[in-house]
């Protein structure tokens, strides 16, 4: 056990920026999210290629979101086969997570997906930003969700449809089935009755200095706002099935935050088990920092974010929706970038190899 942990968190530290050293430290995690989805993506491969556009299908200046919440089969299907295209693998969340996925209603292809999930509770760019203190943070943190996953597929990301992916994120619709989703509800943890619709939206880049995130505004307003950079810790070099080994390994020697309730206890759970096995196999904690930094972003949904997140002021929102962000994005960027890029030439059934043959 001391050897396979050691070995699976020693990735040295690399804070070069470098988007190729990014995605080749994370090679091994993508390889085996791949083996493991292979029978789900032979299943559904026929049912979700229609859905990919080709390039030919695509007109930059026609192009209009339509967010839907994933509810039956298929879509679930076609998020999880949409994922795969990554090169950063992407994780399962935790606590509350609404997945979206975004049409083009001009040619009904799928443009890209989001998902909607609880922040990580202890994020210091983040509280220093808002200008919280604990018992603020404690109380506001519900009004706050994390964009964890996000992004456009070909050939719509050839297009920066990723941009138009952040600012679906930010969408009336996306709220609106927040606030539905969650109305009435409890918290787990406090118990409380709570207003689930977001003010604010946190994300995180997947590689370094973001290319979606960066410069994504108009001249009246900055959608998302650069607050800083993690400080690269993380648990993504140690796969999964040894994760399990280590919390069976823990629980054999009775360590009480085994048993504590993964969710109450926050989403820093998976982070503090494998610091409690270092220190039980007298490992160095510094093998938890794999030196991948990633910046930090925050996005407003409503003008007086600030109060509202640290006191009862209602909420003043832009109310910003869908189609609305879309004719930003097309004028700004798709229209421009279409002159610039061979986006026609993709063809899903040839190029989309994630999906297999």
């Amino acid at each position: 056990m001391r050897r396979d942990v050691a070995r699976m968190l020693a990735v040295l530290p690399n804070d070069s920026g470098d988007k190729a050293s990014i995605r080749q430290r994370h090679a091994r995690q993508h390889r085996l999210k791949a083996e493991q989805s292979r029978d789900f993506v032979n299943k559904w491969r026929a049912d979700v290629l229609p859905f990919f556009a080709n390039g030919r299908d695509v007109d930059p200046s026609r192009i209009e979101p339509e967010v839907r919440a994933v509810a039956t089969d298929l879509e679930i299907a076609l998020y999880r086969c949409a994922i795969l295209n990554w090169s950063v693998p992407v994780t399962s969340g935790f606590g509350r997570r609404t997945r979206f996925l975004v049409f083009d209603r001009s040619n009904g292809k799928l443009i890209g997906v989001f998902c909607l999930s609880d922040p990580v509770y202890n994020l210091s760019v983040r509280e220093k930003f808002i200008g919280w203190d604990e018992n603020r943070k404690r109380t506001g943190l519900y009004r706050v969700l994390d964009a964890s996953v996000l992004g456009a597929l070909p050939p719509y990301n050839q297009l920066l449809g990723g941009k138009l992916m952040a600012l679906c994120a930010l969408s009336k619709e996306a709220s609106d089935t927040i606030e539905r989703k969650y109305k009435g509800r409890r918290t787990v943890i406090s118990n409380r009755l709570l207003n689930a619709r977001p003010i604010l939206i946190t994300t995180t880049s997947a590689l370094g200095r973001s290319s979606i995130y960066n410069r994504l505004r108009v001249p009246s307003r900055v959608f998302y706002e650069p607050i800083g950079w993690t400080k690269g810790f993380g648990t993504f070099q140690l796969p999964e099935d040894l994760f399990q080994r280590v919390v069976a390994y823990l629980d054999r020697r009775e360590v009480p935050e085994v048993g504590r309730n993964r969710f109450g206890d926050g989403p820093n759970w998976k982070l503090r088990m494998l610091r409690v096995a270092l220190e039980e196999l007298r490992l160095p904690a510094s093998l938890l920092q794999h030196g991948i930094r990633r910046e930090v972003f925050a996005a407003p949904l409503a003008r007086n974010w600030r109060e509202a997140l640290s006191s009862h002021v209602r909420p003043d929102w832009y109310g910003d929706t869908a189609s609305s962000l879309a004719k930003i994005y097309t004028e700004r960027w798709a229209v421009p970038r279409a002159t610039r890029v061979d986006y026609r030439s993709w063809d899903a059934a040839r190029d989309c190899n994630w999906l297999g043959s």
